[in-house]
């Protein structure tokens, strides 16, 4: 394969011309696309930062445009042995408009499309407690390493798993974590920032996972054994802000909507959050 720089060149011209394999996510202030070959060598993910607004432009004095705190990101989170998919490069214009260029996990599902799939009603039990407790022990990993992601919702977290076993049980499992344009690492979280976190995944997580699961989630993360007085004062401020922020997340065909209702599992399209 040919060297970085040259891969990501031919890919963001593929992209400009419209012959980009599909776009992933679209919005005022940027764009995801995924080109594949023919277009290039190997699959890779493109990250089209639009160009900044005057105010947008304005905020960079203070502090780094989005494209760049991405891209640091992920280096800091690769030294910490976090897993992202490795960057390409980096490629900027006037007025703050960029193009990040990453390597593509396309043998990874969103985690919200990977409770869709795999989280059914048929499941094991088995395999739905060993993935829950792996992706516990994810989060704690990142909290641990003072790593706070200000967007942890399951769509910016890509699950790569192991062949599973013939009985269905759960296999090794791999997480990614993209849209790092907010993720801090200067210092150790509070509790706030922890709880946060779990509502963003509590508020982006498919009703194909139970409350009682989600308790046993919460719980783990949290370092937490039994629903004493402290935890349980923590569990209703998380809810509080879940139920702010709605349940909203990614399906196959696009962003759809459930409610928080027992036993509702109406679905209906939803508005991504940007």
């Amino acid at each position: 394969m040919s060297d970085p720089e040259a891969l990501a060149a031919r890919a963001i011209e593929a992209y400009l011309a419209g012959r980009a394999a599909r776009l992933l996510h679209a919005s005022r202030k940027r764009a995801v696309a995924l080109v594949e070959p023919p277009a290039v060598d190997a699959p890779v993910v493109i990250k089209h930062y639009r160009p900044l607004s005057l105010r947008g432009r304005a905020k960079t004095i203070f502090r780094a445009p989005p494209h760049r705190r991405s891209h640091e990101a992920a280096r800091r989170l690769a030294a910490l042995g976090v897993g992202t998919p490795r960057p390409l490069a980096l490629v900027e214009r006037e007025r703050g408009e960029a193009f990040l260029v990453t390597e593509a996990a396309t043998d990874a599902l969103p985690l919200d499309r990977f409770f869709l799939r795999r989280f059914t009603r048929e499941a094991p039990l088995a395999f739905r407690r060993g993935f829950l407790a792996a992706l516990a022990d994810e989060i704690v990993r990142l909290h641990e390493r003072s790593v706070y992601q200000a967007d942890l919702k399951t769509c910016n977290i890509l699950v790569r798993e192991a062949e599973p076993s013939a009985d269905a049980g759960a296999g090794a499992f791999a997480f990614l974590h993209v849209d790092l344009d907010d993720v801090r690492f200067d210092r150790p979280l509070s509790l706030r920032e922890r709880l946060l976190n779990l509502a963003q995944l509590h508020s982006s997580t498919p009703r194909a996972v139970t409350f009682a699961e989600r308790l046993r989630f919460f719980h783990r993360v949290l370092g937490r054994d039994r629903l004493d007085a402290r935890a349980k004062r923590d569990l209703l401020r998380l809810l509080a802000v879940s139920a702010r922020r709605g349940l909203v997340f990614f399906g196959f065909e696009g962003p759809l909507e459930q409610g928080w209702t027992p036993g509702d599992w109406a679905t209906r399209p939803g508005t991504p959050r940007d």
